[in-house]
């Protein structure tokens, strides 16, 4: 990693502290041992700001990935890690969180894939085949409909927006435009899809909308039980639910793709709202 990438302030790796030259073609690298983030799924957020925090330090990661073609291929809240030391599901990370010193950042680049700089932008694809790697409940259906090459990029943003859906999904009663914001991350329509870049961009300009009030809001844990679907955490939560009506009007989701046989799982939360668009849909694209 070159200086100027240690200094960049998207940077949200995790710092390398030296480096041990093993033999002619080793090293080892020194780096602080940080943590799980993976208590989160149990025991959330304790606000508003922390879990903005959470959220704009992992896209902060990935944008910084992505500038440098960096595409990371498998990302979940165990390839999330926290400044300090953890036992996975078991720590309730909120109190650190309060604190003000948490740092994020993502892990675990045994399936990354790096594009050479000269790479133009039509051919920054993989073989659809890479989808079926990875952690699959985290992923989205890229690739899965006899398409050749899907864009790695766009499959990043999808994944990490399941993580997000998983973690605060259920805080759009808080924060409508969270549901919105996480329907663009999610979207099986990789046109509409939220870069990375583009998505830190939404949220950073969605946080600066919220009132200090709203920020400290204190929230509730993540419900367990039957609300959570572990095999699909972009469900894990109706994000549309019990959302204002003058607000869903003004943010209209018609399904990403009708011919997709999956097109419905992301806009769900939609449908519920809207059965009779839901079945009309289903019966066009029979």
């Amino acid at each position: 990693m070159t200086e100027a990438a240690r200094r960049d302030k998207l940077n949200m790796t995790i710092p390398i502290l030296d480096t041990l030259p093993f033999s002619e073609n080793w090293s080892f690298i020194v780096m602080p041992r940080w943590g799980s983030t993976s208590g989160l799924q149990r025991w959330g957020f304790n606000d508003i700001r922390t879990a903005f925090h959470y959220m704009s330090s992992v896209l902060k990661s990935l944008v910084f990935l992505h500038q440098n073609l960096i595409v990371h291929r498998d990302i979940r809240p165990d390839n999330i890690l926290i400044n300090c030391i953890t036992n996975r599901v078991v720590t309730d990370l909120r109190p650190f969180l309060d604190s003000g010193h948490a740092k994020f950042a993502l892990c675990d680049f045994g399936l990354s894939f790096k594009f050479p700089p000269d790479t133009p932008l039509e051919e920054r694809l993989r073989p659809s085949i890479d989808c079926c790697i990875g952690t699959l409940e985290y992923q989205p259906p890229d690739g899965t409909d006899g398409e050749a090459f899907y864009d790695p990029f766009a499959f990043d943003v999808a994944c990490l927006g399941g993580v997000f859906c998983e973690l605060v999904g259920h805080l759009t009663t808080l924060v409508n435009p969270l549901a919105p914001f996480l329907d663009r991350m999610v979207t099986h329509d990789i046109s509409a899809r939220y870069t990375a870049e583009e998505a830190l961009r939404a949220l950073t300009q969605l946080e600066a909308q919220l009132s200090p009030e709203c920020l400290t809001t204190r929230v509730m844990r993540p419900p367990v039980g039957p609300l959570a679907k572990e095999y699909c955490p972009c469900q894990a939560y109706n994000r549309w639910s019990d959302l204002p009506l003058s607000f869903i009007a003004q943010h209209p989701a018609p399904p990403s793709s009708m011919k997709s046989k999956s097109y419905d799982d992301d806009w769900k939360p939609y449908f519920d709202v809207y059965p009779l668009e839901a079945s009309f849909l289903k019966l066009f694209a029979a």
